[in-house]
């Protein structure tokens, strides 16, 4: 089988942005970095930017300040199909068809590798079919997505991005709606990926005792600001979080991983 991994890492930099819808400004001189291999969670309370981030880097939205770089390169000096064959994303909330088959929905990150009206070929499809097995989702090749799990159908979503081949991979919540078991599952499958396959991800995470358990760094965002950026543990204060997010934590340390628990007062 051939495999899918990605070129070489592509580092991201995100210097002093700025961005907004209409009159409201969401994100405030927010500067960020991702390099090749390591996985970076942004954390934050609900309306403090952090999809925003995402929407910018992939120029959903446009910068009102600051600039974006993916490999050195300002963002805005990649065409629209070469951007979409190094940058892929797993939104939060995604829908997909409930009569595809799971090779189906790996074979669309494909999409960006092929001329208008150009069908796959044997390598695309064995490239997808080696990107669900990357996921431990080959079993899902011939099943239909109406017949599946939350879970599966979030690996599906997983092993369509790494079929595009990327070279950075952006994750928007990917763990909403999923059980302890699937969020842990999920997110130990893409620190493998990154491992492995060279991947820079830039992770949106809602939980902060999953960010701290499964990313190199974090930054957390408080209205639209960076509030610190660093190590799990230097992050994720007691005091630092019960300001951002407007309530008190506890704070302490798992006995395996020696990574922070947040747990709410």
């Amino acid at each position: 089988m051939v495999a899918a991994p990605a070129a070489v890492g592509l580092d991201l930099v995100v210097e002093q942005v700025s961005a907004g819808y209409g009159d409201r400004l969401v994100l405030r001189d927010v500067s960020l970095s991702v390099a090749a291999g390591e996985v970076v969670g942004v954390i934050g309370p609900n309306g403090s930017g952090k999809s925003t981030l995402i929407r910018v880097i992939t120029r959903l939205l446009p910068a009102r300040g600051g600039r974006v770089l993916l490999g050195g390169r300002p963002v805005e000096r990649y065409g629209v199909a070469e951007l979409a064959r190094i940058v892929a994303v797993v939104p939060q909330g995604a829908t997909l068809p409930e009569g595809f088959t799971g090779l189906e929905v790996a074979l669309l990150g494909r999409t960006p590798h092929l001329r208008l009206l150009q069908t796959e070929s044997r390598r695309d499809v064995a490239i997808a079919r080696a990107a669900l097995a990357r996921c431990d989702a080959l079993h899902l090749a011939d099943q239909r997505v109406g017949e599946m799990a939350g879970g599966e159908r979030q690996r599906l979503l997983v092993a369509r991005a790494l079929a595009q081949q990327p070279r950075l991979l952006l994750l928007d919540e990917p763990t909403a709606h999923l059980d302890l078991t699937h969020q842990a599952a999920l997110c130990a499958l893409v620190v493998e990926r990154c491992r492995e396959d060279g991947l820079a991800a830039l992770f949106v995470l809602h939980d902060l005792t999953l960010a701290a358990q499964f990313c190199d760094r974090l930054v957390l965002l408080g209205e639209g600001r960076v509030r610190a950026e660093g190590a799990p543990d230097a992050v994720l204060q007691p005091e630092r979080l019960a300001q951002t997010y407007g309530g008190p934590v506890s704070v302490l340390m798992h006995p395996r991983t020696g990574r922070p628990v947040v747990v709410p007062i």
